[in-house]
């Protein structure tokens, strides 16, 4: 029973999520925005993640740095468009703003379909897809320890899955592990 609702709990999480989340250039620049919108995509994030992530968004706006995605596209395509964004970009979640004016609030569902937009996308990544370790210690019993460990994001909240391989020796002998390490 507890598998099938994990499993429920999972497909819901997925298919509710919102990866893309419209606001105006103002609100994408707080950490409140940035909060919203991985919150809107079922990403957890810390304040200070949203802090340093509105702190570049503002940065971009007021150095005149264009976002990688402008996006110049109609209101049929726009969700479209900004997911495939995401997906290209291999992003956890992105914020939409309105190219020209940095007060108005985007909502990409009542963009009516025939009518062409200029999109600011920010794509964000709460978490880096994969962490390597390296791994160096001595022990009480006279070991010296060698290892190097890669591991993957599994989960959208930064939980990470690895496997590594480290190296132990002393004057006398030498040892070998393999090892399967779980992050978070």
């Amino acid at each position: 029973m507890a598998v099938i609702a994990l499993i429920g709990y999972m497909l819901w999480d997925k298919f509710t999520a919102q990866e893309v989340t419209g606001m105006s250039q103002t609100q994408a620049e707080t950490e409140v925005g940035v909060k919203k919108a991985a919150d809107n995509a079922h990403i957890t994030i810390n304040t200070d993640q949203a802090k340093q992530v509105a702190e570049r968004i503002q940065i971009i706006r007021e150095t005149k740095e264009v976002p990688v995605y402008v996006e110049k596209t109609t209101g049929k395509d726009v969700e479209k468009v900004s997911k495939q964004y995401v997906k290209d970009s291999g992003a956890d979640f992105a914020i939409v703003t309105d190219a020209n004016d940095k007060d108005k609030e985007v909502n990409l569902k009542e963009i009516p379909a025939d009518k062409e937009v200029v999109l600011q996308q920010y794509n964000i990544n709460a978490y880096k897809k994969y962490i390597q370790q390296v791994e160096v210690g001595k022990s009480t019993d006279g070991y010296t320890e060698l290892g190097y460990t890669i591991n993957r994001k599994i989960t959208d909240d930064g939980k990470y899955l690895g496997i590594g391989v480290s190296n132990e020796w002393n004057s006398s002998e030498n040892r070998t592990f393999i090892k399967l390490v779980y992050s978070w």
